[in-house]
């Protein structure tokens, strides 16, 4: 039987399952079919159908329920009028409805046949004589490919899809019984330079046929006479494109047909992959693995720069079979080279659950495989398992005889500087590890040293002690327990400057801090004090629900070993501890409240400084309470800039209690005097504490109403010890306060502070002043959620609170 007409189409393409001729059909004509074919097919008439056939007809119209002749076949359930249709010549896929993807196909194809005639034509009249042999050569390929252009794609269509079924089998088989079979063997289209040897490089039949998993049509090419070693230019033959699917459907039963056939299981790509190395690489099918080994495939190469055992080690996903096949047929356990180095190092790359890369270990260790085996200078078994925390892996790494490594100089830079330090095994492992530790400080790890981690803020050098202090979870605590109790040093200086101490007050850790002072750290340092770290890291846990007590009871730890006057002295920010302390605060919201209304919010930040100055702070003198830091900020300042109200009272009532106190030890005048002596002072040092200007020439004014801290320049402007218009002064860039709210976008807060005006100060100007408070409150009011106030929104009662 000759293949029919409508298929060599001039224009046809590989990858379209339509004509020209009928591309331009669909085109032009919406619904193009033959009635009477359609009438006799549905009444299943085989003799009116094979008269039909004899003229003439269009075998794939379809009419306007989109419905083809083989469509209403099948419905018929009449096989015989199916076959007839099939062997005549109908497509057993339908077309699809006319697109623009019709219309640039078409465009493409004429561009194409317009080229390769204008070429054709080119060379008839040049010839080939005076061509250079490379190029006398592509003009050869390319006459021959335009040749047979059209029955090669006919073969390649024929397998395209996955579908292995009835219909697509039938096509299969009309088209084998024609001469297209002669292209059974070449290669269809040119393989491009650089096209990797596998995935999808399918230019002949049966590759494309073990590609797609079509187990029948590769079994309808093998019988029909299809060469099963036909080899790319890569050298890529149909057993590596069957051996290199990442599902395991069909490869057994392929593999089998293609060895029945002749195929050479020991057929090396260019790139050095055998079909073993392609099945261990996808991992996924140890029973076409057993027939390749039972053919003798090898099994110590054919797997690029690796061995097959390497890389099965590393990919295989049938739980290990695939390793323990390899070793069982002799695979050197030892082989070293490629990617990984040795098999042990890929098993220790994968990313299972412990229990398979356990078997795997295990299996690679039974057949001789060395546990301490690094080559190229990689990262030896037993560092890679730690990293990983495989706790039996390590153990059963180390029960085989595998050494910890001595300590590494290596540069622990973060990539835009150098930095080289000695870092044992333990300086690779996280301090969460705490079993992992354990195991290995009781098999020897030196428990000194650096760590590759990073630390606060990303800095580079911390100890391994260090490393496990600065957090104040269970399992770093558990972590320094154990490096402590195997002999680490607790007052090592980092590479940061910085002691286990120092870490251990930063994140607020009692336990570490106990656990420290039993192995007698040391609490002196430079640049500031202990007392300094704990109020940072008082900020920088800022939980308050929990920071607070822990933050006392690490003060009542260490004040009975350290002055508490170091409180007041500067670090080298120029900061004591209340510059710190005083980050804490939050603003000072209205909160509503469904019984009470509105009301100003607590400070739980300034409750904790309350309690440390009550501690603390008695012996300090108020000038200490006016020491700048390195930008010229003071303590009050800082609070200003949260907009924390209740903080800024009680650094000011802090000052207050101390002049009290110290005026009425040294008074010896009545209670009159005391008191006006109490209030001159106290007025003075508020007049300092409020007009002091940082190093840009803000006061604290300047600060909070550029922050929109609204409380807070009512706190300051509205202060009963100083008159307000002495701050309303500009800074250094000549701003004044509501210019400098205004120009950080805070406008209700800036039309609030023009309100002051001093004695010009007017009653409009007290309306408006009344207003733009509460306009800037309003924005920020928060809400108590009560059950009362649930109820109230779920019966809707919302209205009946008075907010809107």
């Amino acid at each position: 039987m000759s293949i029919d007409a409508r298929r060599l189409d001039v224009f046809f393409n590989p990858l379209s399952r339509l004509s020209t001729t009928q591309l331009l059909q669909r085109l032009t004509r919406l619904h193009t079919y033959d009635a009477d074919l359609h009438a006799i097919v549905q009444e299943a008439d085989l003799k009116q159908l094979r008269q039909l056939l004899e003229r003439p007809i269009d075998l794939n119209g379809v009419d306007e329920g989109g419905q083809t002749p083989l469509h209403l076949a099948l419905r018929s359930g009449s096989p015989a009028i199916v076959r007839v249709l099939l062997e005549a010549g109908a497509l057993p896929d339908p077309p699809p409805p006319p697109s623009l993807t019709d219309s640039v196909f078409v465009l493409f194809r004429l561009v194409k046949l317009f080229t390769y005639s204008w070429a054709f034509y080119i060379i008839l009249r040049l010839g080939l004589g005076g061509l250079s042999a490379v190029n006398e050569y592509a003009v050869r390929v390319f006459l021959s490919n335009l040749a047979v252009m059209f029955l090669l794609s006919c073969l390649l269509l024929a397998v395209w899809s996955h579908d292995d079924n009835q219909l697509n089998s039938t096509t299969l088989k009309a088209l084998l019984s024609t001469d297209a079979t002669r292209y059974l063997n070449v290669k269809h289209h040119l393989e491009k330079s650089g096209e990797l040897p596998y995935r999808r490089a399918w230019s002949w039949p049966l590759g494309a046929a073990c590609g797609n998993r079509r187990i029948h049509a590769i079994k309808a090419f093998l019988d029909a006479g299809a060469d099963p070693n036909l080899q790319t230019s890569s050298g890529l033959t149909a057993l590596h494109i069957t051996c290199d699917q990442y599902t395991s459907d069909n490869v057994e039963s392929t593999v089998e047909m293609l060895l029945e056939h002749g195929a050479d299981i020991n057929a090396v790509t260019s790139d050095s992959w055998s079909a073993v190395g392609r099945l261990c690489n996808t991992g996924v099918s140890p029973e076409a693995l057993q027939l390749l080994l039972r053919a003798d495939a090898q099994v110590d190469y054919g797997a690029g720069k690796n061995t097959p055992l390497q890389i099965a080690a590393r990919y295989d996903v049938s739980g290990g079979r695939l390793v323990e096949m390899l070793l069982q047929k002799g695979a050197n356990p030892n082989a070293i080279g490629g990617k990984f180095g040795t098999a042990l190092l890929a098993a220790l790359h994968r990313s299972d659950n412990e229990e398979v890369v356990l078997k795997i270990v295990c299996d690679l260790i039974s057949h001789g495989a060395d546990t301490n085996a690094a080559p190229g200078g990689r990262d030896p078994p037993i560092l890679k398992a730690a990293m990983r925390n495989w706790i039996a892996v390590a153990e059963k790494l180390l029960k085989e005889k595998a050494v910890i490594p001595p300590a590494q100089n290596v540069d622990i830079g973060d990539g835009n500087s150098t930095l080289r330090r000695n870092v044992p095994l333990l300086g690779y492992l996280s301090p969460y590890q705490p079993d992992m530790f354990r195991l290995l400080l009781s098999h020897g790890a030196p428990p000194n040293g650096d760590s590759i981690l990073p630390g606060p803020d990303g800095g580079r050098g911390m100890t391994i002690l260090g490393q496990a202090c600065e957090s104040s979870s269970e399992e770093c605590f558990g972590t320094a327990q154990l490096l402590l109790e195997s002999g680490a040093d607790p007052n090592c200086i980092d590479g940061l400057g910085m002691t286990p101490v120092q870490y251990a007050a930063s994140a607020l850790s009692r336990n570490h801090m106990s656990l420290l002072l039993e192995y007698d750290a040391e609490l002196s340092m430079q640049n500031g004090s202990l007392w300094h770290l704990l109020c940072k890291g008082a900020v920088k846990n800022l939980s308050y629900s929990t920071t607070a007590e822990r933050f006392l009871q690490l003060c009542e730890l260490v004040e009975g070993k350290l002055a508490t006057d170091l409180v007041w002295i500067r670090d080298e920010n120029g900061r004591n501890c209340l510059h710190y302390l005083a980050e804490l605060g939050d603003e000072t919201h209205l909160i509503h409240s469904m019984g009470t209304g509105l009301a100003r919010g607590s400070s739980p930040a300034a409750s904790l400084v309350s309690r440390f100055l009550g501690r603390y702070g008695m012996l300090a003198s108020p000038e200490a309470i006016l020491d700048e830091d390195l930008n010229g900020n003071t303590a009050f300042q800082i609070a200003s800039r949260t907009g924390d109200v209740e903080m800024m009272e009680t650094i000011m009532g802090h000052v207050f209690q101390i002049n009290l106190e110290r005026d009425v030890a040294v008074s010896a005048g009545s209670p009159r005097d005391l008191i006006v002596s109490v209030v001159e002072t106290n007025s003075e040092f508020a007049r300092k504490i409020l007009s002091h200007v940082d190093q840009k020439g803000r006061t604290a004014l300047h600060i909070a109403a550029s922050e929109g801290r609204i409380s807070a320049c009512r706190f300051l402007l509205e202060n009963p010890h100083v008159p307000g218009t002495l701050f309303l002064t500009n800074c250094n860039s000549g701003q004044s306060a509501a210019e400098y709210a205004e120009s950080h976008g805070h406008q209700m807060v800036a039309d609030y502070l023009l309100t002051f005006k001093g004695f010009d100060t007017t009653s409009a100007d007290m309306k408006r002043r009344q207003a733009a408070f509460a306009g800037a409150h309003m924005k920020k009011v928060r809400m108590v959620l009560t059950k009362e106030l649930v109820e109230n929104v779920v019966n809707g009662r919302f209205e009946e609170s008075g907010l809107d």
